[in-house]
């Protein structure tokens, strides 16, 4: 018997050194025809190629001698042939895929017609058949009349070129031959291929390992559509053929008149795999074999053992071992995460290890992100190839592991997220925000991994496909037990967002459902830090009073009316039992709470910065209790009702106007400040309109570009959310001639609405709705020291204008017409206007042709006539009582009609 250990190393080609790290996984020395391995095929019929010879199994055509194994062509009548020959194959006894495959080889040299071969053949051989299965031919040799072929190598590969039509007229291949620049048979080389899953190299060395020559490569893409699938089918593994051929295509048919006989020597057949750079590889060995030759005599302790196993892990969701083992056989590995207390399976893994020895590297990959603690142990064992646990040859001792907290963690969470359906598995709390795929990382959120939501109300889950919020979304305001297939285990980024009952700003008293009580200042404190209890009511007493101002999407603060102070969570605490206060606003979340609607006008006030909610404890109805923070269980010393405070409404609410006469009702906030921004405007003589009075100001050099005047809140405290649906009327009178906007101020700041103004130094009117200050943001609600009404520019066009401002007040319904104590008529030699009778108006004066106009005081044109002679009657019997302008050509006149 050859020991050939030695060999190994010293005729291993050398074709991938530093992209790979092979181990020999089998290997044929050739001590004997080993039927384990290797069986014969027998017959004639050309074999596919027009041969002549005929296979036999007779030990004139196979034989094993000296080490070899020999496969002989003779010239003798046989079966119906002229010749005969030696072809054995590996079919259901070793197989492969993936890796390095070699044979030491003498051919026969200069006979014509003979045509020794090495090659590779699909298992699906049988079903789907060739070319489907695929072919890998390692070494052909020509031998063929011209002597210039004889040194030639070729290495080819075939397929089914049409992607798995399995017809041979869809027979693809691809190789090339290889000219060695000196005899190549009659003396030993090394035939190879190198098979990866991106490619197959076929090469050819001298038969010491040395002279490296690539013959072909070829890239192998895993693409069905093209048939090239066929190189990675996990149940195609490939199996060996050795023979020589006679004749046939290959040589042009032709065979030596004086051949008697030719033989190729094979010293051995080696299989090398790299698993860890290529995981597909596999190998299939049904044989006796054993790594390093002979016929199984050898005897092998199977050991496995971790190697530098770390006995501290983060959290995570997959973890890595490295495993030592040595293996009689192709082997299962496996390695196990076991938590001790009850030896419950956290997860487990395996991967097929081959003949031998060698370093595994395991991966364990869960569902859950397992708990921190020091009560885990890792297992590692090996089994026959797809056994139960029941039937481990070898376990490694236990290494006892401790898991160490890593994950990120909040105790702020508003929204749960869980792997599983139904709120199982692992779950991870995430607070108001917004987070990326590698932000959920951080919570150990893999990517597409969730499968049910729970939201806090108060609170919205908006879902991605992508990451960075991209691709499609979803809303979620409820809890949601199973996303379905859209979004099932394809979430990749998240924004969770607050979301209230929008437009409750104003000033309430706030009534509690279970105890019937109001919320109050405790012992009627004003300082920062007095607590909120329940307490009587106490009918209009401003201890009572609290103010909500909406910052956004249903998100508020809220004022106690004694002081500029607003609720507090103490601490910004998070923890049941929270306290409630008043304290000086900072803008933290902590003093922001969300609206929710339960039912028949009861809400809850949910703190945004944990998403619980204020209530009263231990659902008490007790005076003078403190409220605090708790759990939103949706119990109903939770729910509050919004009562507005009693007072009474009005008509009108008058800023500047002399005669209220004519006012049905109205609130009277006529004494309260003018207001001159930093000296853009100063006061001048004013125009009368209305009366005797008006606000009367000359433009500056402007701030900036801009100025402003106005009317401050400067007298108390008025419920502006009376008005929301009022108008706002104002006389003016200017020659400025750029835009203005009239700015008011709410719970939330100012805000402005612009209109153009006539600038022809005459009196106009303008209404404004409140209802577009309120659309652009501003909100309504108990105000003091707001700005009640102003005029202002922000690109100051003209200085040194004048502006005239009159008649300011708030309607509810309509305008009142002005009834004027002086009329100021265009008086001129030749024109007169007056009011002949209740319906007819004069004109004299004019001319045949002149064009009349009759505007009223809100610059619409009620009327324009032509005049057909120098006295012009005109019938107003359509216009309502009240003072109009009379415009002839450029002149203007004022006239009141009366009916």
């Amino acid at each position: 018997m050859k020991n050939k250990a030695f060999i190994v190393a010293l005729f291993l080609c050398i074709s991938y050194g530093a992209h790979a790290s092979y181990q020999l996984v089998w290997e044929d020395n050739f001590n004997s025809f080993n039927t384990t391995a290797w069986e014969y095929e027998v017959g004639n019929g050309g074999w596919g190629n027009g041969e002549s010879q005929f296979y036999t199994n007779r030990s004139e055509n196979v034989s094993v001698s000296n080490g070899n194994l020999q496969i002989t062509a003779r010239k003798e009548n046989y079966g119906g042939s002229a010749y005969t020959s030696g072809r054995i194959r590996s079919y259901n006894k070793v197989s492969m895929r993936y890796g390095k495959i070699e044979a030491r080889i003498k051919c026969p040299w200069g006979a014509i017609g003979v045509w020794p071969a090495f090659w590779m053949m699909g298992h699906k051989i049988s079903n789907p058949g060739w070319p489907r299965c695929g072919e890998i031919d390692i070494m052909e040799q020509m031998c063929t009349g011209d002597p210039n072929s004889w040194n030639t190598t070729l290495a080819t590969y075939h397929w089914d070129g049409n992607g798995g039509t399995n017809s041979v007229n869809d027979h693809a291949m691809y190789g090339l031959t290889c000219n060695v620049g000196e005899q190549l048979g009659n003396q030993y080389r090394i035939y190879g291929v190198e098979w990866t899953p991106s490619q197959l190299k076929g090469y050819v060395c001298d038969g010491n390992g040395n002279n490296y020559r690539q013959i072909v490569v070829m890239d192998i893409p895993n693409d069905a559509s093209r048939g090239l699938d066929a190189f990675h089918q996990s149940d195609n593994e490939f199996y060996m053929i050795l023979n020589i051929a006679l004749g046939g295509s290959y040589t042009g048919y032709a065979i030596d008149g004086g051949f008697s006989s030719a033989t190729m020597y094979v010293d051995w057949i080696r299989i090398y795999q790299d698993y860890t750079a290529y995981s597909g590889s596999k190998i299939t060995n049904k044989s006796n074999l054993t790594i390093g030759g002979g016929s199984g005599e050898q005897t092998v302790t199977e050991t496995v053992t971790f190697k530098n196993a770390a006995t501290t892990l983060e959290q995570n969701k997959s973890y890595s071992f490295n495993v030592n083992y040595t293996v009689a056989e192709q082997r299962d590995l496996w390695v196990a995460l076991y938590k001790t207390s009850n030896y419950d399976l956290i997860g487990e893994s395996k991967i097929i290890v081959n003949k031998g020895s060698g370093t595994a590297n395991v991966t364990i990959n869960l569902n859950d992100i397992p708990a921190a603690g020091n009560d885990y142990i890792l297992l590692t064992d090996i089994r026959p190839l797809n056994g139960a646990w029941t039937t481990r040859i070898k376990q490694e001792e236990k290494v006892n592991v401790t898991i160490l907290q890593s994950c990120k963690t909040t105790n702020k969470g508003v929204g749960t997220f869980y792997v599983d359906a139904d709120y199982n598995g692992n779950a991870v709390s995430l607070e108001e925000g917004t987070y990326t795929k590698s932000q959920m990382a951080e919570y150990c959120i893999n990517d597409n991994s969730i499968s049910s939501i729970k939201v806090l109300p108060g609170y919205k889950v908006t879902t991605f496909i992508d990451d960075n919020f991209n691709g499609t979304s979803k809303s979620w305001a409820e809890s949601v037990s199973n996303l379905g297939s859209t979004w099932n285990d394809k979430i990749s980024s998240i924004k969770i967002e607050a979301q209230g009952v929008t437009g409750k700003s104003g000033t309430y008293k706030i009534k509690g459902r279970n105890s019937a009580m109001y919320w109050d200042l405790k012992g009627n404190g004003t300082g920062a830090g007095t607590m909120l209890v329940q307490y009587n009511d106490e009918g209009d007493e401003k201890y009572q009073r609290f103010t909500l101002v909406e910052i956004s999407n249903g998100v508020y603060n809220i004022k106690a009316n004694t002081s500029d102070l607003v609720l507090d969570i103490k601490n910004a605490s998070v923890d049941n039992r929270a306290d409630v206060q008043t304290w000086t606003a900072n803008g933290s979340k902590c003093q922001q709470y969300i609206l929710v609607e339960v039912d028949n006008g009861y809400y809850q006030f949910v703190a945004r910065h944990c998403g619980k909610v204020v209530e009263v404890p231990d659902n008490s109805s007790a005076s003078d209790i403190e409220l605090k923070l708790w759990d939103n269980n949706s119990q109903k010393c939770s729910h509050w009702l919004l009562e507005s405070p009693s007072h009474e409404t009005f008509d009108y609410w008058v800023i500047y106007r002399d005669d209220v006469s004519d006012m049905s009702s109205y609130l009277d906030l006529r004494n309260n400040g003018f207001a001159e921004w930093e000296g853009t405007v100063s006061a001048t003589k004013a125009s009368m309109y209305e009366s005797n009075n008006a606000l009367a100001y000359n433009i500056n050099a402007a701030k900036d570009s801009w100025f402003g005047l106005g009317v401050l809140n400067t007298t108390g405290t008025y419920y502006f959310a009376d008005i929301a649906n009022y108008g706002l009327h104002f006389a003016y009178k200017t020659n400025y001639n750029g835009e203005l906007s009239v700015k008011l101020g709410g719970t939330n700041g100012e805000y402005t609405v612009a209109f153009t103004p006539n600038y022809d130094n005459k009196w106009h009117t303008e209404e404004l709705k409140l209802s577009d200050y309120i659309s652009k943001g501003l909100i309504l609600g108990s105000c003091t020291n707001n700005l009640l009404f102003s005029i202002v520019s922000e690109k100051t066009t003209k200085t040194g204008a004048e502006i005239n401002i009159d008649d300011i007040y708030y309607y509810k319904k309509s305008v009142l017409p002005i009834v004027f104590t002086e009329i100021d008529y265009n008086k001129t030699d030749k024109i007169s206007c007056y009011q002949i009778s209740s319906d007819i108006i004069r004109i004299n004066g004019i001319s045949e042709g002149t064009i009349i106009d009759i505007i009223d005081l809100n610059g619409i044109n009620r009327m324009r006539v032509l005049a057909e002679s120098e006295t012009q009657d005109i019938h107003v019997s359509n216009l309502v009582n009240g003072l109009y302008l009379v415009r002839i050509n450029d002149t203007v006149s004022k006239i009141t009609i009366h009916k």
